[in-house]
């Protein structure tokens, strides 16, 4: 990861690690970049609060280097990912900070291919942040233009809804927007379909985003879909590329659990390349294990949906995503998009003439146990022989019906000791006994 860049992109509080200054910044570079291609970018924002501000300065660093920008207002990142690849756009931006609580924001960048930029631009965005590459004042007759391009929400709409079979269905769907981006396309969508829709949560206000909604929360859609007695319900996050489910009974539905009914659905139907998915070490293994049961094959990487579409350019996959809703399907867009994989998870739905929960049944969650432990050094205690051995041991112990995950704390002296087993008692047994074994070690 670079000096401002993590895996998803610029992030920061709004005003302070994020501010106008570093936007405006920002948007010189992507500008100057942008000037010996096409010399234009297309801009998507999410609701909160600062998202104008950091719009509008990063608007005014690309016109300044003579870069015209196509402003969609408020919209999803899959709409910006979209319009990167099917317009002569050199880059598309988005400001949001995906699930985060509405104080905090950030600037996602994609190339022409709808993919997140390489490690090299990131750098040469940051040089120009910190002033190592001055970029020389550009002429006033080579200002760049501000383009309204709000209709580019509506056929992002329309091509979501023509990757839809069945439509015309009268199925009820309740839809929680997380008072963010989705706001503007979810409900466009289900209802060019057909579905008669429900729809929570879809009222923002600059600060509402993601409270006590959307993915990260789907409590009030659980209720809902209960009350609506609703075939199913869909929530997203804050920028539209998450998506979690929620089946007739109010059960929630993971990303783990749809990727498994897509990729039953796509292999059916031949269109599962090499019948692989690609998914996360945070997949559970009830997961793993019913993929394999279908002849299914998942192949794991490191967290985050960026590595997740490396290697899934690399194997040429058909289907990837997280355990946190990310989902990836590349035969019809480039970036995890949570209102077209819903779209995508109805039309299965209708087509098997199946419930959500018929569709998943055999993709039932391991019990899962998560316990922290403070240590007096993160980095010696992960590399201790002692560990590596009792983690090998405990699961030798798990015969294939468990796994041990042990990491360390990105911002804290804490080791986060994880285990999953067939049985909640089992997930007990082990992770305290793990803990038991580094406090010992602690103490010698």
């Amino acid at each position: 990861m670079g000096r401002y860049f993590g895996t998803d992109g610029y992030r920061g509080v709004a005003n302070e690690g994020l501010s106008a200054i570093h936007a405006f910044k920002i948007g010189e570079a992507c500008g100057e970049l942008a000037m010996s291609h096409s010399k234009k970018i297309v801009l998507g924002q999410d609701t909160r609060l600062s998202s104008p501000l950091l719009a509008n300065a990063l608007k005014a660093g690309c016109m300044s280097r003579g870069c015209d920008v196509y402003d969609c207002g408020v919209t999803s990142t899959p709409c910006v990912a979209y319009h990167v690849t099917q317009d002569d756009f050199h880059f598309g931006i988005m400001i949001s900070a995906s699930h985060n609580p509405y104080m905090d924001n950030g600037i996602k960048i994609f190339n022409h291919q709808g993919i997140k930029i390489s490690d090299d631009l990131e750098t040469y965005i940051e040089d120009v942040c910190d002033g190592v590459i001055q970029l020389p004042m550009t002429s006033s007759a080579r200002i760049g233009l501000d383009i309204d391009f709000k209709h580019g929400v509506d056929t992002y709409v329309s091509y979501l809804v023509s990757t839809v079979n069945q439509k015309n269905e009268t199925k009820k769907v309740v839809l929680d927007c997380a008072n963010g981006s989705t706001t503007t396309t979810a409900q466009k969508a289900f209802e060019a379909c057909g579905y008669e829709v429900v729809v929570i949560h879809n009222q923002p206000d600059g600060i509402n985003i993601n409270t006590q909604c959307g993915s990260t929360h789907p409590q009030s859609l659980q209720k809902a879909v209960i009350e609506h007695r609703a075939f199913c319900g869909f929530a997203y996050d804050g920028d539209g590329d998450r998506l979690i489910a929620v089946d007739e009974r109010g059960v929630i539905v993971d990303g783990d659990q749809i990727m498994f009914a897509l990729g039953k659905h796509l292999k059916a139907h031949n269109r599962l390349h090499d019948n692989l998915i690609i998914a996360t070490i945070m997949s559970n293994l009830g997961f793993m294990k019913a993929c394999e049961s279908i002849g299914i094959h998942v192949v794991q990487t490191q967290v985050g949906d960026k590595y997740v579409f490396a290697k899934m350019r690399e194997t040429h996959a058909s289907l990837g995503g997280e355990q946190s809703g990310h989902l990836i399907l590349p035969d019809l867009l480039p970036s995890g998009d949570g209102v077209l994989a819903s779209l995508q998870l109805m039309d299965l739905l209708i087509e098997s003439k199946q419930t959500l929960s018929s569709a998943v049944s055999l993709c039932q969650p391991f019990p899962q146990l998560l316990k922290n432990i403070r240590v007096k050094d993160k980095h010696v205690t992960m590399n201790a022989q002692y560990l590596k051995e009792f983690v090998s041991q405990v699961e030798q112990e798990l015969h294939g019906d468990g796994r041990v995950l042990v990491r360390a704390s990105g911002t804290e002296n804490l080791v986060r000791v994880m285990v999953e087993a067939s049985t909640q008692e089992k997930c007990e047994h082990y992770v305290n006994t793990i803990i038991q074994k580094i406090e010992h070690e602690e103490r010698v």
